[in-house]
Protein backbone atom coordinates (compact mmCIF):
# COMPACT_ATOMS: atom_id res chain seq x y z
CA UNK A 1 0.00 0.00 0.00
CA UNK A 2 0.75 3.69 -0.80
CA UNK A 3 0.26 5.87 2.15
CA UNK A 4 -0.23 9.46 1.87
CA UNK A 5 -0.71 12.28 4.54
CA UNK A 6 -2.22 15.59 3.41
CA UNK A 7 -3.51 18.54 4.82
CA UNK A 8 -6.09 20.52 3.52
CA UNK A 9 -8.27 18.02 2.19
CA UNK A 10 -11.69 19.56 2.58
CA UNK A 11 -11.54 21.82 -0.72
CA UNK A 12 -9.69 22.76 -3.19
CA UNK A 13 -6.31 20.92 -4.11
CA UNK A 14 -6.24 19.33 -1.34
CA UNK A 15 -9.28 17.28 -1.59
CA UNK A 16 -8.87 16.64 -4.94
CA UNK A 17 -5.63 15.41 -5.02
CA UNK A 18 -6.68 13.37 -2.02
CA UNK A 19 -9.86 12.12 -4.11
CA UNK A 20 -7.41 11.64 -7.50
CA UNK A 21 -4.77 9.25 -5.46
CA UNK A 22 -8.07 7.51 -3.71
CA UNK A 23 -8.88 6.35 -7.51
CA UNK A 24 -6.63 3.59 -6.85
CA UNK A 25 -7.20 0.72 -4.72
CA UNK A 26 -3.25 0.50 -3.19
CA UNK A 27 -3.48 4.27 -2.06
CA UNK A 28 -4.76 4.92 1.63
CA UNK A 29 -5.07 8.51 2.50
CA UNK A 30 -4.97 10.50 6.14
CA UNK A 31 -6.59 13.96 5.48
CA UNK A 32 -5.54 16.59 8.22
CA UNK A 33 -7.88 19.62 7.82
CA UNK A 34 -10.67 21.39 10.35
CA UNK A 35 -13.83 19.91 8.51
CA UNK A 36 -14.09 16.69 6.58
CA UNK A 37 -15.71 16.61 3.29
CA UNK A 38 -14.71 13.25 1.98
CA UNK A 39 -16.49 9.43 2.81
CA UNK A 40 -14.39 6.88 1.44
CA UNK A 41 -13.32 3.77 2.88
CA UNK A 42 -9.56 4.12 1.81
CA UNK A 43 -9.67 7.97 3.86
CA UNK A 44 -8.98 8.65 7.24
CA UNK A 45 -10.10 11.97 8.35
CA UNK A 46 -7.91 13.19 11.11
CA UNK A 47 -9.67 16.50 12.41
CA UNK A 48 -7.13 19.31 13.06
CA UNK A 49 -6.74 23.27 13.42
CA UNK A 50 -3.16 24.02 11.53
CA UNK A 51 -3.24 27.31 13.70
CA UNK A 52 -3.27 25.39 16.50
CA UNK A 53 0.68 24.46 17.59
CA UNK A 54 -0.14 22.15 20.20
CA UNK A 55 -2.59 19.72 17.80
CA UNK A 56 0.40 20.29 15.12
CA UNK A 57 2.98 18.81 18.07
CA UNK A 58 0.87 16.25 19.24
CA UNK A 59 0.12 14.41 15.81
CA UNK A 60 1.70 10.90 15.54
CA UNK A 61 2.31 9.29 12.23
CA UNK A 62 1.03 5.81 12.10
CA UNK A 63 3.63 2.80 11.63
CA UNK A 64 3.77 1.28 8.04
CA UNK A 65 6.08 -1.13 8.10
CA UNK A 66 5.90 -3.34 5.06
CA UNK A 67 4.71 0.43 2.85
CA UNK A 68 5.54 0.49 -0.71
CA UNK A 69 5.46 4.10 0.01
CA UNK A 70 4.76 6.88 2.28
CA UNK A 71 3.99 10.61 1.50
CA UNK A 72 3.36 14.04 3.27
CA UNK A 73 1.76 16.42 1.86
CA UNK A 74 1.70 20.20 3.28
CA UNK A 75 -1.08 21.39 1.37
CA UNK A 76 -3.08 23.35 3.20
CA UNK A 77 -2.93 27.90 3.52
CA UNK A 78 -4.43 30.51 3.62
CA UNK A 79 -4.03 33.90 2.18
CA UNK A 80 -4.25 35.89 5.13
CA UNK A 81 -3.95 40.14 5.40
CA UNK A 82 -4.09 41.75 2.04
CA UNK A 83 -2.32 44.69 2.86
CA UNK A 84 0.91 46.43 3.32
CA UNK A 85 3.62 46.05 6.27
CA UNK A 86 2.92 48.48 8.79
CA UNK A 87 -0.99 48.20 8.55
CA UNK A 88 -1.47 44.27 9.38
CA UNK A 89 -3.04 42.81 12.46
CA UNK A 90 -0.03 41.31 14.69
CA UNK A 91 -2.81 38.45 15.47
CA UNK A 92 -3.27 37.72 11.62
CA UNK A 93 0.54 37.54 11.16
CA UNK A 94 0.31 34.56 13.54
CA UNK A 95 -1.83 32.69 12.40
CA UNK A 96 -0.49 32.84 8.45
CA UNK A 97 2.70 31.82 9.66
CA UNK A 98 1.23 29.03 12.31
CA UNK A 99 -0.95 27.71 9.20
CA UNK A 100 1.51 28.16 6.31
CA UNK A 101 4.77 27.09 7.73
CA UNK A 102 5.19 26.93 10.96
CA UNK A 103 2.50 23.51 11.37
CA UNK A 104 3.89 22.21 8.24
CA UNK A 105 7.62 22.13 9.74
CA UNK A 106 6.70 20.75 12.62
CA UNK A 107 4.59 17.83 10.58
CA UNK A 108 7.93 17.66 8.53
CA UNK A 109 10.10 17.31 11.24
CA UNK A 110 7.88 14.19 12.82
CA UNK A 111 7.74 12.74 9.92
CA UNK A 112 11.37 12.67 8.94
CA UNK A 113 12.11 11.34 12.36
CA UNK A 114 9.40 8.88 11.85
CA UNK A 115 10.46 7.22 8.78
CA UNK A 116 13.77 8.26 8.00
CA UNK A 117 15.21 4.97 8.53
CA UNK A 118 12.89 3.12 6.77
CA UNK A 119 13.85 1.86 3.27
CA UNK A 120 10.25 2.57 1.17
CA UNK A 121 9.64 4.94 -0.63
CA UNK A 122 9.16 8.58 1.32
CA UNK A 123 8.55 11.96 -0.45
CA UNK A 124 7.83 15.39 1.42
CA UNK A 125 5.55 17.17 -1.26
CA UNK A 126 4.85 20.84 -0.18
CA UNK A 127 2.33 23.17 -1.56
CA UNK A 128 4.30 26.83 -2.11
CA UNK A 129 3.35 29.46 -4.43
CA UNK A 130 5.00 31.94 -7.44
CA UNK A 131 3.89 34.36 -4.22
CA UNK A 132 6.84 32.97 -2.35
CA UNK A 133 9.29 33.32 -5.41
CA UNK A 134 8.03 36.87 -6.85
CA UNK A 135 7.23 39.61 -4.69
CA UNK A 136 2.99 40.85 -4.90
CA UNK A 137 2.20 44.02 -3.25
CA UNK A 138 0.33 43.41 -0.29
CA UNK A 139 0.74 40.00 -0.10
CA UNK A 140 4.11 40.07 2.22
CA UNK A 141 2.96 37.77 4.48
CA UNK A 142 1.55 34.64 2.41
CA UNK A 143 4.77 35.54 0.28
CA UNK A 144 6.98 34.85 3.33
CA UNK A 145 5.57 32.22 4.60
CA UNK A 146 5.57 30.48 1.22
CA UNK A 147 9.24 32.03 0.79
CA UNK A 148 10.06 29.77 3.74
CA UNK A 149 8.61 26.51 2.86
CA UNK A 150 10.78 26.85 0.01
CA UNK A 151 14.10 27.48 1.63
CA UNK A 152 13.01 24.40 4.35
CA UNK A 153 12.68 22.10 1.13
CA UNK A 154 15.87 23.17 -0.38
CA UNK A 155 17.82 22.78 2.99
CA UNK A 156 16.10 19.26 3.35
CA UNK A 157 17.16 18.08 0.22
CA UNK A 158 20.68 19.05 1.04
CA UNK A 159 21.03 17.09 4.48
CA UNK A 160 19.19 14.35 3.12
CA UNK A 161 21.69 13.80 0.17
CA UNK A 162 24.67 13.45 3.22
CA UNK A 163 22.43 9.91 3.71
CA UNK A 164 23.04 6.52 1.97
CA UNK A 165 20.54 6.16 -1.20
CA UNK A 166 17.93 4.01 0.62
CA UNK A 167 17.16 5.52 3.54
CA UNK A 168 16.84 9.49 1.61
CA UNK A 169 13.57 10.81 1.85
CA UNK A 170 12.65 12.89 -1.07
CA UNK A 171 11.51 16.39 -1.29
CA UNK A 172 9.83 18.75 -3.73
CA UNK A 173 7.83 22.06 -3.62
CA UNK A 174 5.47 22.88 -6.36
CA UNK A 175 3.74 25.84 -6.91
CA UNK A 176 0.40 24.97 -8.28
CA UNK A 177 -0.26 27.99 -10.59
CA UNK A 178 -3.30 30.22 -10.37
CA UNK A 179 -6.00 27.73 -9.12
CA UNK A 180 -9.62 28.06 -9.20
CA UNK A 181 -9.96 27.70 -5.14
CA UNK A 182 -12.32 29.57 -2.72
CA UNK A 183 -8.60 31.37 -2.20
CA UNK A 184 -8.90 33.07 -5.71
CA UNK A 185 -12.49 33.97 -4.48
CA UNK A 186 -11.58 35.77 -1.55
CA UNK A 187 -8.80 37.85 -3.53
CA UNK A 188 -11.30 38.93 -6.05
CA UNK A 189 -13.03 40.16 -2.77
CA UNK A 190 -10.38 42.44 -1.82
CA UNK A 191 -10.62 46.07 -2.26
CA UNK A 192 -8.06 47.56 -5.04
CA UNK A 193 -7.20 49.84 -2.47
CA UNK A 194 -5.22 47.43 -0.19
CA UNK A 195 -4.53 45.17 -3.75
CA UNK A 196 -3.20 46.99 -7.01
CA UNK A 197 -3.11 43.99 -8.91
CA UNK A 198 -6.74 43.15 -8.32
CA UNK A 199 -7.66 43.79 -11.72
CA UNK A 200 -5.90 41.29 -12.84
CA UNK A 201 -6.64 38.58 -11.08
CA UNK A 202 -10.49 39.03 -11.70
CA UNK A 203 -9.51 39.17 -15.20
CA UNK A 204 -8.03 35.56 -15.09
CA UNK A 205 -11.23 34.80 -13.84
CA UNK A 206 -13.16 36.43 -16.43
CA UNK A 207 -11.07 34.96 -18.77
CA UNK A 208 -11.02 31.26 -18.02
CA UNK A 209 -7.45 30.93 -17.29
CA UNK A 210 -7.60 29.82 -13.54
CA UNK A 211 -6.13 26.12 -13.51
CA UNK A 212 -8.93 23.61 -11.96
CA UNK A 213 -7.81 21.65 -8.98
CA UNK A 214 -8.13 18.38 -10.77
CA UNK A 215 -5.45 19.55 -13.15
CA UNK A 216 -3.40 20.40 -10.18
CA UNK A 217 -3.98 16.86 -8.68
CA UNK A 218 -3.22 14.78 -11.71
CA UNK A 219 0.09 16.93 -11.98
CA UNK A 220 1.13 16.24 -8.44
CA UNK A 221 0.37 12.42 -8.47
CA UNK A 222 2.48 12.15 -11.10
CA UNK A 223 5.25 13.48 -9.27
CA UNK A 224 4.37 11.10 -6.07
CA UNK A 225 4.46 8.40 -8.30
CA UNK A 226 7.70 8.87 -10.46
CA UNK A 227 9.76 11.48 -7.62
CA UNK A 228 12.92 9.90 -9.33
CA UNK A 229 12.17 11.63 -12.48
CA UNK A 230 12.23 14.89 -11.21
CA UNK A 231 16.07 16.64 -10.29
CA UNK A 232 14.40 19.98 -9.06
CA UNK A 233 13.17 20.73 -5.70
CA UNK A 234 11.50 24.19 -6.72
CA UNK A 235 9.22 23.09 -9.73
CA UNK A 236 6.08 25.06 -11.28
CA UNK A 237 3.06 23.08 -11.56
CA UNK A 238 2.33 25.68 -14.89
CA UNK A 239 5.43 23.66 -16.53
CA UNK A 240 4.82 20.33 -15.60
Amino acid sequence: MNYYYITGTSSGIGKALALTLLDEETNFVFGLSRNNTINHPRFNHVKIDLNDIDKANSFIFQEHSGATSVSLVNNAGILGPVNSVGKINPNEINEVLNVNFVSPFILTNSFIKKFQEETFVKIILNISSGAGRHPFESWSLYGASKASLDMMSRVIFSEQKLLPLKKQIRVFSVAPGIVDTEMQSHIRKTSKEYFPKLDTFIDYYKNKQLAQPDDVARKLVIILKHPDNYQDILLDARNL
